[in-house]
């Protein structure tokens, strides 16, 4: 194997002329080009890194809206509840005073049925009483007269008791 200096070096100024050429249109746009790379994906990063985080600030408000909707709801059932006992209540208290205006009422018109079962007991007993009495005398008295007599008679017993 024989090495000639002329061989080697102008292979080591070929190789130099080639790095140089190699740096000076190949290298730079090779390193713009990764670089500009490597910016697009750390951009791209950061925007994901933003979106996690506005997804995450908009879980929490989603989730902070949620418990206000669940207060706000459990809130209305509770009013709902609160106002149907109130209905409930006030149908009651409805019902209990119509029931003794009933009660009272109905009290009301047994005691004017009695007065009135009373006067017409009174008006058949002096009929009767009349009666009786005209057959016993067997002569006609004056009806007034002896209506008055015998009610009269009636009260004076109605008293005795």
């Amino acid at each position: 194997m024989h090495l000639e200096l002329e061989q080697i070096i102008s292979q080591i100024v070929a190789f130099l002329i080639m790095v140089w050429i190699l740096k000076r249109y190949a290298w730079q746009p090779l390193l713009k080009i990764i670089e500009e790379r490597r910016a697009k994906i750390q951009n791209e990063f950061s925007k994901i890194e933003e979106q996690k985080k506005e997804i995450s600030q908009l879980m929490e408000d989603y989730q902070e809206k949620l418990k206000d909707i669940d207060v706000e709801a459990r809130q209305r059932l509770e009013a709902t509840a609160e106002r149907g006992f109130k209905i409930a209540q006030q149908i009651r208290e409805d019902a209990y005073r119509q029931a003794n205006y009933i009660m009272n009422k109905a009290h009301e018109d047994a005691l004017k049925e009695t007065e009135r079962a009373k006067l017409q007991l009174k008006e058949q007993i002096v009929e009767l009483v009349v009666n009786a009495t005209q057959k016993v005398i067997q002569e006609k008295l004056d009806l007034q007269k002896d209506k008055q007599m015998i009610e009269t008679f009636i009260e004076k017993m109605d008293a005795a008791k």
